[in-house]
């Protein structure tokens, strides 16, 4: 069966952000990220701002059921953490009314390693800078790699995330939610996340060479 790729755009995203968040509170609650959200419904303020102005979401389908998702706004829109991360980003230098978040990319565990998150990735990106944005950027969890909840044989994201195009800044970022522990509890702690920015005109050039 073929994967689809299809783009949805401010409040043609509204279908879909229930289900985001579903996939969200399943796939960040695992390691790297260890976050435990209350609830899909307690998810929803977040992927409810992709309806908003320049908010996307790239989706796969393989015939009718969603299999993916990239989803992405704009650094300026006015939510609590790309507000706060949006200081540190203009204190190094970065023109954040011209930078994309890419917020995540879920593929169900079934459908990993079929090229499904760099398909939606090429896609975003020309989304993104048909807007006239000149950057991208996204966050991953540092995590020590003695950590106790570290998987055995776990891949580090970093190397997706360098051949994707994006670069690592010298920029850490912390974000304080609900974490799971080692005892299986929940703790409201800071985590630190590593920021990492695409130059979007490098990338779609580097797109067009492997052609």
């Amino acid at each position: 069966m073929s994967i689809k790729i299809k783009v949805f755009k401010e409040k043609e995203t509204a279908p879909y952000v229930h289900l985001l968040s579903k996939m969200r509170v399943e796939a960040f609650q695992e390691f790297p990220y260890l976050y435990v959200s209350e609830s899909v419904e307690a998810d929803l303020p977040f992927t409810q701002c992709y309806t908003l102005k320049h908010g996307l979401l790239v989706v796969a389908f393989e015939d009718q059921e969603v299999v993916g998702m990239y989803s992405a706004m704009p650094m300026t829109t006015k939510t609590e953490f790309l507000q706060a991360l949006s200081v540190s980003l203009e204190e190094a230098g970065i023109n954040t009314k011209k930078c994309f978040y890419a917020g995540e990319v879920i593929v169900v565990p079934s459908m990993k390693c079929r090229g499904i998150g760099v398909a939606l990735l090429r896609r975003l990106v020309e989304e993104v800078s048909a807007l006239g944005y000149e950057t991208m950027m996204g966050v991953t969890s540092i995590r020590a790699p003695d950590h106790p909840l570290r998987p055995e044989g776990y891949f580090d994201s970093d190397v997706v995330w360098a051949a994707g195009g994006y670069k690592k800044l010298p920029l850490t970022f912390p974000c304080r939610y609900p974490t799971r522990q080692q005892d299986g509890s929940v703790k409201e702690e800071d985590n630190m996340l590593a920021c990492w920015l695409m130059t979007l005109q490098e990338v779609l050039e580097t797109q067009k060479r492997a052609i």
